[in-house]
C-alpha cells in the first residue's frame, strides 16, 4: 500500500483508497473513493516507487479530470516527470485529451518539457492530434524545436497528418529541415505528400504565383539539404554531410559552393581522388575563388601524402 505524507496543517484526516489496477492496455488507472476535505496533499511527495516515478495526479490525468484539477488545486506538480522524462503534459497530449492540456497549461505547467519522445507538441503531432496541438502552438510552443533530429513538423509528415502539417506551416515552422528529412527518410510518396501539402497552403495564400509550384519545390528541398548538410559537417559527421550535398547537388548541380563543401568532407575522410574531383569542378565553375584554390591546394598534398 502507497503511503501518502500529508502537510502538518491539515485540521482532519480523512481515509484515502487508492485502488490501482491493470487495464487491457497494460496501464495503470487509480480510482479514489472516499476523499474529503483536507487542506492540502503534496502530490509530488506521494511518488508510487514501484511505478517508474508515476504519481496519482499522473493516473488522474489520464482517467479523471475533476480528480485532477483537485490535486493541482491543492498543491501538486503540474511540471512533474516519470523516471522516462516524460510530463504530465507529453502524457495528456498523447492523449490528444484537449482538456487536461488546458487544464495543465491553465495551471502553470511548462508548455515545452523535452523528454525522449520530444515535447509535447512532438508527441501530439505524431499522434495526429489537431486539438492538442493547437492549445500547445496558442501556448507559444515551440514549433521548431528539435529533438533527437526531428522537429514537430518532421514528425506530422511522418505521421501524414494533413491538417497537423498545415497548422504548422502556417504557425510559421521551418519548412527546409522537414523537406530534406522527407527526401532523405521518407518514401517518394511521404516527401510528395508533404511538398503538396505546403504548396496548397502557399496557393491558398496566394504567395506565388502557381506556375512556379514545382521551382518553389525545388527551391525548399534544395534549400533543406544544404541546411542540413552545413549542420552535420559543423558536428564533423562527414559521411553524412557528403550524402546531403550529393543529393542537393541533383537538383542544382551549378552551386559551386556545394563541390567546395563536399570537397572538403572527402578530405576529411582521407579521400583525395574525389576531394580533387570535387574541388576542379568547384574551380571551373567560379576561376577566381579563393576557396576553389585552396580545395584544390589541399586535395594535391592529401594526394602526395598518401
Amino acid at each position: 500500500m502507497c503511503q501518502f505524507h500529508l502537510t502538518n496543517t491539515l485540521s482532519s484526516i480523512m481515509k484515502i483508497l487508492l485502488h490501482i489496477i491493470s487495464n487491457s492496455m497494460g496501464l495503470l488507472c487509480v480510482s479514489w473513493g472516499a476523499i474529503s476535505k483536507f487542506h492540502a496533499l503534496r502530490e509530488d511527495r506521494a511518488v508510487l516507487g514501484n511505478f517508474c516515478g508515476r504519481t496519482p495526479l499522473l493516473f488522474a490525468t489520464y482517467h479523471n479530470g475533476g480528480t485532477a484539477e483537485y490535486l493541482l488545486d491543492h498543491g501538486a506538480n503540474q511540471d512533474k516527470a516519470d523516471h522516462d522524462g516524460s510530463s504530465l503534459l507529453h502524457y495528456a497530449a498523447e492523449l490528444g485529451n484537449c482538456e487536461m492540456v488546458e487544464l495543465l497549461l491553465a495551471k502553470g505547467a511548462y508548455v515545452d518539457p523535452v523528454s525522449a519522445y520530444g515535447t509535447p507538441l512532438h508527441v501530439a503531432a505524431g499522434k495526429g492530434h489537431y486539438g492538442a496541438m493547437k492549445i500547445l502552438l496558442d501556448h507559444n510552443a515551440d514549433y521548431n524545436k528539435m529533438v533527437n533530429g526531428v522537429t514537430p513538423l518532421i514528425v506530422a509528415t511522418d505521421a501524414k497528418s494533413m491538417k497537423c502539417i498545415k497548422l504548422l506551416v502556417k504557425a510559421g515552422a521551418n519548412l527546409k529541415e522537414a523537406a530534406a528529412y522527407t527526401t532523405l527518410h521518407a518514401e517518394k510518396v511521404v516527401s510528395d505528400y508533404f511538398l503538396n501539402c505546403i504548396m496548397e497552403d502557399v496557393d491558398a495564400n496566394r504567395d506565388v504565383p502557381f506556375y512556379q509550384g514545382p521551382m518553389l519545390k525545388r527551391e525548399i528541398v534544395t534549400s533543406g539539404l544544404i541546411s542540413r548538410g552545413s549542420n552535420s559537417l559543423k558536428n564533423k559527421d562527414y559521411v553524412v554531410a557528403a550524402k546531403l550535398y550529393s543529393k542537393a547537388m541533383v537538383l542544382d548541380p551549378d552551386d559551386a559552393v556545394l563541390f567546395s563543401d563536399r570537397s572538403l568532407c572527402w578530405l576529411q575522410l582521407g579521400d583525395g581522388k574525389k576531394a580533387l574531383l570535387d574541388a576542379n569542378r568547384c574551380r571551373k565553375m567560379r576561376p577566381h575563388w579563393p576557396k576553389a584554390c585552396h580545395r584544390q591546394g589541399e586535395a594535391r598534398m592529401l594526394l602526395k601524402v598518401t
